[in-house]
């Protein structure tokens, strides 16, 4: 009688939490999404592998509880959790064409501060590498920056260069030409001489000079550049599944530029993507290594700026982590910070 009760009032849901299973549903305005099982490697990497299979838009499936790497075969790619007796609903429309050096972020649900709570995130685009140096002396020498640069020296204050402090007493550290207050070009050298790689990323500037890099980008594109939110970059960087490090579930600071992992390299940083482990799901690099990276204030007036991500001189697991996150100065240039930027999608 107890049996034939509780088969009254099963919804199903019992026999799939019993047999380890779960249901993902893709949304009819999907494409067609093929999926893998994502498994642990003993390198500490997670990877999809195994036999791929299909679901049709619109249509459910049963599966087994675990991660899944999905692809819409459309430039879309997102992992996904199906947990036990849980229902997981795939929405991967095909992305509309996106710039060289952007990656396609879809929407779904990012897990933060390591809770099992999840928040909804639209989709976005965002650069694969962090802005380089090369890319950033385009932006400080345009004329209207170097005029900004110029005019705030003449206040006594450092702003857009690399530097070591606001103050204009302190020499910034890319080399200038001509004489510091005039319009001279800025050239990638150290103050000795040294010759900087372009292809490095850029620190040592603050959360302001980002945003200023962001409006300018955005202006000469003519593309809606901007600072990734807090929930956005932690999207990035778990891909979907709500995964602890962009590379899976378990922590080794020598697949990221970290304290460990860099020291195989000689300088301060390496250009952008030489850690291949440290990169999302959607092909975005570098986040949980290289520079801490800035994000979008919640307010205008406020005087700190939350930046997300370890760096080359964090070593503790959980500086890495995909929900990392550190307050900073919002005028304050810090060599541990730098920028990569967001891209808005309609």
């Amino acid at each position: 009688a107890a049996q034939a009760q509780g088969l009254i009032y099963d919804d199903g849901s019992h026999r799939q939490v019993l047999g380890g299973l779960g249901t993902l549903a893709v949304d009819p305005g999907s494409q067609v999404v093929r999926l893998r099982r994502i498994v642990a490697h003993p390198d500490r990497t997670d990877a999809a592998e195994g036999e791929e299979f299909a679901v049709e838009p619109g249509s459910e499936r049963e599966l087994p509880a675990g991660r899944y790497l999905a692809d819409n075969g459309a430039g879309a790619t997102r992992a996904l959790r199906i947990e036990r007796g849980g229902r997981c609903v795939l929405a991967l429309p095909a992305p509309s064409a996106l710039p060289k050096g952007v990656r396609y972020i879809p929407a779904g649900m990012a897990r933060v501060d390591g809770r099992a709570t999840s928040n909804p995130v639209g989709h976005f685009g965002m650069l694969e590498r962090e802005v380089s140096c090369a890319e950033w002396l385009e932006f400080v020498n345009a004329l209207p920056n170097r005029r900004l640069i110029a005019d705030a020296y003449r206040d006594g204050q450092w702003i857009l260069v690399p530097r070591e402090s606001v103050s204009a007493d302190l020499p910034v550290l890319w080399r200038q030409n001509g004489v510091p207050g005039k319009l001279g070009t800025f050239v990638l050298e150290t103050r000795d001489g040294t010759a900087i790689d372009p292809r490095l990323p850029v620190s040592s500037i603050s959360h302001d000079d980002a945003v200023a890099y962001a409006r300018w980008r955005a202006e000469r594109d003519q593309l809606p550049w901007r600072l990734p939110t807090r929930l956005e970059w932690t999207m990035a960087a778990q891909g979907g599944d709500g995964r602890t490090y962009p590379w899976g579930d378990r922590g080794d600071p020598g697949l990221c530029c970290s304290f460990v992992g860099a020291a195989k390299f000689s300088g301060i940083l390496p250009p952008g993507g030489s850690f291949p482990s440290d990169r999302s799901v959607q092909g975005v690099f570098d986040l949980a290594g290289s520079l801490s990276e800035y994000v979008e204030v919640s307010a205008p007036d406020a005087t700190l700026a939350t930046i997300m991500g370890g760096n080359r001189a964090d070593r503790q697991f959980e500086r890495f982590a995909t929900w990392a996150r550190r307050e900073s100065v919002r005028k304050q240039a810090y060599v541990i910070c730098g920028v990569r930027l967001a891209l808005t999608i309609h």
